[in-house]
Protein backbone atom coordinates (compact mmCIF):
# COMPACT_ATOMS: atom_id res chain seq x y z
CA UNK A 1 0.00 0.00 0.00
CA UNK A 2 1.29 3.46 -1.08
CA UNK A 3 1.19 6.30 1.39
CA UNK A 4 -0.44 9.26 0.10
CA UNK A 5 1.47 12.91 1.31
CA UNK A 6 -0.04 16.33 1.13
CA UNK A 7 -3.09 18.20 1.61
CA UNK A 8 -6.77 17.37 1.49
CA UNK A 9 -9.64 19.55 0.30
CA UNK A 10 -10.77 20.43 3.64
CA UNK A 11 -7.49 21.54 4.72
CA UNK A 12 -6.78 23.64 1.60
CA UNK A 13 -10.02 25.68 2.49
CA UNK A 14 -9.58 26.33 5.62
CA UNK A 15 -5.91 27.56 4.92
CA UNK A 16 -7.49 29.71 2.50
CA UNK A 17 -10.45 30.94 4.99
CA UNK A 18 -7.38 31.60 6.98
CA UNK A 19 -5.72 33.68 4.68
CA UNK A 20 -8.76 35.25 3.88
CA UNK A 21 -9.40 36.54 7.11
CA UNK A 22 -5.85 37.83 7.32
CA UNK A 23 -5.87 39.93 4.17
CA UNK A 24 -9.13 41.06 5.28
CA UNK A 25 -7.48 42.45 8.71
CA UNK A 26 -4.42 43.38 6.75
CA UNK A 27 -6.42 45.49 4.23
CA UNK A 28 -9.15 47.47 7.17
CA UNK A 29 -5.70 48.13 8.78
CA UNK A 30 -3.90 49.44 5.84
CA UNK A 31 -7.51 51.40 5.29
CA UNK A 32 -7.09 52.76 8.80
CA UNK A 33 -3.47 54.39 8.24
CA UNK A 34 -4.37 56.27 5.31
CA UNK A 35 -7.44 57.42 6.93
CA UNK A 36 -5.20 58.43 10.15
CA UNK A 37 -2.35 59.51 7.78
CA UNK A 38 -4.87 61.95 5.87
CA UNK A 39 -6.64 63.19 9.58
CA UNK A 40 -2.83 64.31 10.31
CA UNK A 41 -2.28 65.59 7.20
CA UNK A 42 -4.96 67.77 7.38
CA UNK A 43 -4.44 68.93 10.88
CA UNK A 44 -1.07 69.54 10.34
CA UNK A 45 -1.85 72.14 7.01
CA UNK A 46 -4.48 73.66 9.30
CA UNK A 47 -1.77 74.21 11.93
CA UNK A 48 0.75 75.58 9.65
CA UNK A 49 -1.81 78.02 7.82
CA UNK A 50 -2.99 79.41 11.11
CA UNK A 51 0.78 79.30 12.18
CA UNK A 52 1.19 81.46 8.65
CA UNK A 53 -1.26 84.21 9.12
CA UNK A 54 0.10 84.93 12.72
CA UNK A 55 3.28 85.32 11.10
CA UNK A 56 2.03 87.94 8.48
CA UNK A 57 0.45 89.56 10.84
CA UNK A 58 2.99 90.04 13.23
CA UNK A 59 5.04 90.58 10.26
CA UNK A 60 3.34 93.75 8.86
CA UNK A 61 1.95 95.12 12.44
CA UNK A 62 5.58 94.75 13.82
CA UNK A 63 6.99 97.09 10.44
CA UNK A 64 4.21 99.46 10.70
CA UNK A 65 5.05 103.27 9.41
CA UNK A 66 3.67 106.55 10.48
CA UNK A 67 2.74 107.13 6.99
CA UNK A 68 -0.66 107.72 5.80
CA UNK A 69 -2.05 107.79 2.51
CA UNK A 70 -3.72 110.57 0.64
CA UNK A 71 -5.62 109.58 -2.79
CA UNK A 72 -6.27 105.91 -3.86
CA UNK A 73 -8.42 102.85 -3.11
CA UNK A 74 -5.99 102.38 0.16
CA UNK A 75 -6.16 106.12 1.56
CA UNK A 76 -6.58 106.85 5.35
CA UNK A 77 -4.57 106.82 8.27
CA UNK A 78 -0.77 105.36 8.76
CA UNK A 79 -3.11 102.27 11.04
CA UNK A 80 -6.92 102.16 10.95
CA UNK A 81 -9.17 99.06 11.46
CA UNK A 82 -12.34 98.17 13.45
CA UNK A 83 -14.87 99.80 11.25
CA UNK A 84 -16.89 98.67 8.47
CA UNK A 85 -15.52 95.54 6.11
CA UNK A 86 -11.92 96.54 6.54
CA UNK A 87 -10.54 94.96 9.77
CA UNK A 88 -7.06 96.30 9.82
CA UNK A 89 -5.28 98.63 7.12
CA UNK A 90 -1.87 99.72 7.50
CA UNK A 91 1.46 100.97 6.07
CA UNK A 92 4.47 98.48 6.46
CA UNK A 93 8.22 99.19 5.61
CA UNK A 94 10.38 96.08 4.72
CA UNK A 95 9.09 95.00 1.37
CA UNK A 96 12.02 92.97 0.52
CA UNK A 97 13.18 93.68 -3.56
CA UNK A 98 15.05 91.60 -4.71
CA UNK A 99 15.17 91.79 -7.67
CA UNK A 100 15.57 96.15 -7.22
CA UNK A 101 12.64 97.39 -9.17
CA UNK A 102 12.20 101.00 -9.27
CA UNK A 103 9.68 100.96 -6.58
CA UNK A 104 9.26 102.29 -2.82
CA UNK A 105 9.84 99.90 -0.03
CA UNK A 106 6.48 100.98 1.87
CA UNK A 107 3.43 98.63 1.19
CA UNK A 108 -0.31 99.39 1.97
CA UNK A 109 -1.40 96.25 3.44
CA UNK A 110 -5.06 95.75 4.75
CA UNK A 111 -6.60 92.74 6.52
CA UNK A 112 -10.48 92.13 5.68
CA UNK A 113 -13.00 89.44 6.89
CA UNK A 114 -15.76 88.44 3.83
CA UNK A 115 -17.79 85.65 3.44
CA UNK A 116 -15.84 84.18 6.83
CA UNK A 117 -12.58 84.20 5.01
CA UNK A 118 -9.94 86.15 6.83
CA UNK A 119 -8.18 87.77 3.47
CA UNK A 120 -4.66 90.04 2.89
CA UNK A 121 -4.79 92.43 0.47
CA UNK A 122 -1.83 94.05 -0.57
CA UNK A 123 -0.78 97.37 -3.05
CA UNK A 124 2.03 97.02 -4.87
CA UNK A 125 3.04 100.60 -3.21
CA UNK A 126 1.41 102.94 -1.23
CA UNK A 127 0.20 105.88 -3.34
CA UNK A 128 -1.01 102.88 -5.94
CA UNK A 129 -4.65 103.11 -7.66
CA UNK A 130 -3.96 99.74 -8.83
CA UNK A 131 -6.61 96.80 -6.82
CA UNK A 132 -5.01 95.21 -4.20
CA UNK A 133 -3.19 91.27 -4.57
CA UNK A 134 -5.52 89.36 -2.58
CA UNK A 135 -4.63 86.28 -0.17
CA UNK A 136 -6.76 84.45 1.94
CA UNK A 137 -5.20 83.18 5.37
CA UNK A 138 -7.78 81.12 7.25
CA UNK A 139 -11.04 79.89 6.01
CA UNK A 140 -13.89 79.86 7.99
CA UNK A 141 -13.06 82.46 10.71
CA UNK A 142 -15.66 83.12 12.25
CA UNK A 143 -16.79 86.19 15.26
CA UNK A 144 -13.70 88.09 13.79
CA UNK A 145 -12.71 90.91 16.48
CA UNK A 146 -9.85 93.34 16.98
CA UNK A 147 -8.96 95.78 19.33
CA UNK A 148 -6.24 98.47 19.92
CA UNK A 149 -4.03 99.36 22.85
CA UNK A 150 -2.60 102.87 23.40
CA UNK A 151 -1.13 104.08 26.61
CA UNK A 152 -2.58 101.57 28.89
CA UNK A 153 -6.24 101.42 27.28
CA UNK A 154 -7.85 99.64 25.18
CA UNK A 155 -9.90 100.91 22.08
CA UNK A 156 -12.43 99.10 19.49
CA UNK A 157 -11.19 101.13 16.57
CA UNK A 158 -7.98 102.87 15.25
CA UNK A 159 -7.80 106.22 15.21
CA UNK A 160 -9.20 106.92 18.75
CA UNK A 161 -8.34 110.28 19.24
CA UNK A 162 -4.94 109.26 20.81
CA UNK A 163 -2.33 112.00 20.09
CA UNK A 164 -0.11 109.36 18.30
CA UNK A 165 -0.79 107.67 14.55
CA UNK A 166 -0.01 103.92 15.53
CA UNK A 167 -1.12 102.72 18.69
CA UNK A 168 1.28 99.70 21.05
CA UNK A 169 -0.57 96.75 19.97
CA UNK A 170 -3.19 95.18 18.60
CA UNK A 171 -5.46 92.21 19.68
CA UNK A 172 -6.87 89.84 17.23
CA UNK A 173 -10.07 87.54 18.37
CA UNK A 174 -11.16 84.83 15.80
CA UNK A 175 -13.53 81.51 16.50
CA UNK A 176 -11.46 78.78 13.84
CA UNK A 177 -12.63 75.32 13.19
CA UNK A 178 -9.79 73.55 14.69
CA UNK A 179 -8.44 75.63 17.05
CA UNK A 180 -11.85 77.05 18.84
CA UNK A 181 -11.63 80.68 20.37
CA UNK A 182 -8.11 82.58 20.09
CA UNK A 183 -6.51 85.68 20.94
CA UNK A 184 -3.77 87.14 19.86
CA UNK A 185 -1.60 89.74 20.89
CA UNK A 186 0.70 91.32 18.13
CA UNK A 187 3.34 94.86 19.14
CA UNK A 188 3.26 97.45 16.57
CA UNK A 189 6.22 98.55 15.07
CA UNK A 190 8.18 97.00 18.02
CA UNK A 191 6.14 98.36 20.85
CA UNK A 192 5.99 101.61 22.28
CA UNK A 193 9.22 103.64 21.83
Amino acid sequence: MRLRTGFTLVEVLIALVIFGLLAVAAVALLNLSLSNREVVREATEAGADFQRMRQLIRADLGQAADRSVATGPGAGPALAGGQGEVLLLLTRTGWSNPEAAPRASLQRVAYVVTDGRLERRVWRGVDVAEPPLAQVLLEDARDVRIAFVASGRTYPSWPAGEPRALPDAVTLELTAPRFGRTTQWFLVGGGPG
